[in-house]
Order: C-alpha cells, then sequence, then structure tokens
C-alpha cells in the first residue's frame, strides 16, 4: 500500500525514506527537525541531541517546505496533515504534547481509526473540532 503525507497547505511531501520531517519550533529554542515513522501508532522520534523536549511539552509543527503551521484551527492541542494512500485522502490528527500518544486517521465526517492510548482523553474534542 502507497502512502504518502504531504502539507495541507502546499501539498509537499513531508515523507522521505521512510521517515516523516516535520520542521518543529518551541518557546525558547530556535527550532530543529523531527523524524517520525510514517506508520501511524508508532510513537519513534528522531532528532538532534540538543532539541530536548520533556515529556508534558507542546511543540509546533511545521511544514518543512513553506514553513506553514500545522496546527488544527480552534485547537492548539493538534496539528494535522494529509494522508493519500491508496487513490483516498485522509487527514492524520496528531497531539503535539511530548509523550501524548494520540492519533487520528479521519475523511470526510467520520474518524476512521485511532491510535494510541491517550486517544479516549480527546475523542470528543477532535470530533467537535471537525464535525461542526
Amino acid at each position: 500500500m502507497k502512502a504518502d503525507f504531504l502539507c495541507p497547505n502546499c501539498y509537499g511531501f513531508l515523507n522521505v525514506n521512510e521517515k516523516l520531517v516535520f520542521a518543529v519550533k518551541k518557546k525558547g529554542q530556535n527550532g530543529g527537525v523531527f523524524l517520525f515513522s510514517p506508520s501511524l501508532g508508532d510513537y519513534s522520534i528522531s532528532h538532534h541531541h540538543s532539541f530536548e523536549t520533556e515529556d508534558g511539552e507542546q511543540v509546533d509543527f511545521h511544514c518543512p517546505i513553506c514553513n506553514h503551521n500545522l496546527s488544527v484551527e480552534d485547537g492548539d492541542k493538534f496539528a494535522r496533515v494529509l494522508l493519500r494512500e491508496d487513490d483516498k485522502e485522509y487527514f492524520v490528527v496528531f497531539s503535539k504534547t511530548k509523550g501524548e500518544r494520540c492519533t487520528y486517521k479521519m475523511s470526510n465526517n467520520q474518524i476512521e481509526a485511532s491510535y494510541g492510548d491517550h486517544f479516549v482523553n480527546h475523542f470528543d474534542f477532535v470530533s467537535a473540532l471537525f464535525f461542526k
């Protein structure tokens, strides 16, 4: 199954060599790059050793191509990207909080799948954001 992750603003490809690439920023630091697994539910992250984040800390995710802030409107706790998989498009919505494993795969007006062990904490919130 071929899966491409794209910026919802410029539609640039975010996956390279089995990694998702994000520019990230947090208060008090210049920024850095996070590399994620494209497998939904795999929360491993690679980053430069000097760009450390602690559990519970939020970071802002940006497109590394156009610098668009990927935060969900009206929901500063989440970011989103597009997923194109087998000729279908989905939004992938994920928590911006380190250590919070919470990801949703969404299409049209429904949640297709949820991943992680914190998704139940935010299900009503995410549903309200997208299904107004």
